[in-house]
């Protein structure tokens, strides 16, 4: 009897330490693992957590290797038995051919006395062929040269009528040239240093009326906007045209600090989430972001200029 007593002790010992631990768990799909260049893939994360548990959202942007967001669902959730169930999706594609992998992904959650933890979901292994494959493009034979035609109306007066067009096209420019006034003015050249301008763009459009409005993506746009502009005065690089990894790749070749390149990262994913992904941020997230861009500016706004094309102190 009393050793059966010793069994259920520990039994119930068993059993507590297993209730201590966190109950959450994570699951990742995604609607296809074999598709061709440009399709897109579904992909969902869903956790499963007991409702004592905080879990973060979800930090994906500049995570998922050679695969880019198209879109992108909110979280939704839904609670039964003391777990709550959170689902979000993701539209990707990717423009190369290959065998690759949507990489785990780390959500960190905290209990209820504070503690910090995190969960990782699996990497997807994903399967991206070209549109001409086996036979298909074997099949594809090369163009064919143009074809002539007999013209009807001889060469030479074809030439003669192209001449006579561009003489009197010729003739008509210079008329029009000579008879306007030459104007000798230059267009304004702003003098100010790149971290003045930025600065004041960025003061502007705090004091507009987008957020107010509700027009996210705008302000986003604009935001983005100016810390491109930045970059492209303050390093010398093509930063308005490019997109962000393109900028990121350049970054790297000028040697800068680790941890400025990350804010650059972070910051313009961040962006493009809410530009391109219809994310509508919260008002927590609009003051971060602008003091994210700020502070940046206000960090490197001393330091001396890096860049390939060649630059000049800050």
């Amino acid at each position: 009897m009393k050793h059966f007593s010793l069994i259920l002790l520990c039994a119930l010992w068993l059993s507590s330490i297993a209730v201590a631990q966190d109950r959450i768990s994570v699951e990742s799909t995604v609607d296809k693992q074999s598709v061709t260049i440009g399709d897109i893939i579904k992909y969902t994360v869903k956790i499963t957590a007991d409702t004592s548990l905080i879990v973060d959202s979800l930090s994906v942007g500049s995570n998922l290797g050679m695969f880019e967001i198209k879109d992108y669902v909110p979280r939704t959730s839904a609670v039964s038995d003391g777990m709550k169930t959170s689902t979000e999706s993701f539209d990707i594609t990717t423009f190369t051919t290959g065998d690759y992998q949507i990489p785990p992904i780390t959500i960190k959650y905290s209990t209820a006395t504070g503690e910090l933890s995190s969960i990782t979901t699996d990497a997807i292994a994903i399967k991206v062929n070209s549109l001409l494959t086996g036979e298909e493009g074997e099949d594809i034979k090369p163009l064919r040269g143009p074809k002539e035609f007999e013209s009807r109306i001889p060469i030479w007066m074809i030439a003669a009528g192209a001449a006579l067009l561009v003489g009197i096209l010729v003739f008509w420019y210079l008329y029009r040239r000579a008879s306007k006034p030459i104007d000798l003015g230059r267009e304004p050249v702003d003098d100010r240093l790149p971290w003045e301008i930025a600065l004041a763009e960025l003061d502007a459009l705090r004091g507009s009326d987008l957020v107010a409005r509700g027009e996210y993506k705008m302000y986003y746009l604009r935001l983005s906007e100016i810390f491109r502009a930045y970059l492209e005065r303050r390093y010398g690089i093509s930063a308005l045209e490019r997109t962000t990894d393109e900028i990121i790749t350049e970054f790297r070749g000028l040697a800068l600090d680790k941890q400025e390149e990350e804010v650059i990262h972070r910051f313009l994913n961040e962006c493009d989430l809410v530009k391109f992904a219809k994310y509508d941020p919260t008002p927590q997230d609009i003051d971060r972001h602008f003091e994210v861009a700020r502070g940046f500016v206000m960090q490197t706004r001393s330091l001396p200029f890096s860049s390939a094309k060649g630059g000049s102190q800050g």
